[in-house]
């Protein structure tokens, strides 16, 4: 193996594993984007636990933060709880960049 196939074995490395620490990140304020959501539509401990599944499961699939966004502020409308738009993002970019944050430090 020759010098240049090292630094692209560990170049592609590098790059796994920024991946993985984006999608654990992303995972992370998901949940937390969930949690958030529960807590204002006064959801007990079960039915959050339900929810914010769905609210996990939903971004699994797609992968886009703006559907989940789209999903929590439809499900507080429809249950009479104001919320801004804007502070929904910041709840998700918080969440996110403390995840970021933690993960950098692990790794």
């Amino acid at each position: 193996m020759t010098i240049f196939d090292e630094r692209e074995k560990a170049s592609e490395k590098k790059f796994a594993l920024e991946q993985d620490r984006v999608f654990l990140a992303r995972a992370h304020a998901t949940k937390v984007l969930g949690e958030w959501a529960a807590k204002r539509l006064g959801l007990p401990s079960e039915e959050a636990a339900s929810y914010i599944q769905s609210v996990r499961t939903l971004y699994v699939s797609s992968y886009n933060p703006s559907v989940i966004f789209d999903k929590i502020l439809r499900d507080l409308e429809a249950e009479g709880v104001k919320v801004r738009a804007e502070e929904l993002q910041q709840t998700w970019e918080k969440a996110r960049a403390d995840a970021m944050t933690t993960t950098s430090d692990a790794g």
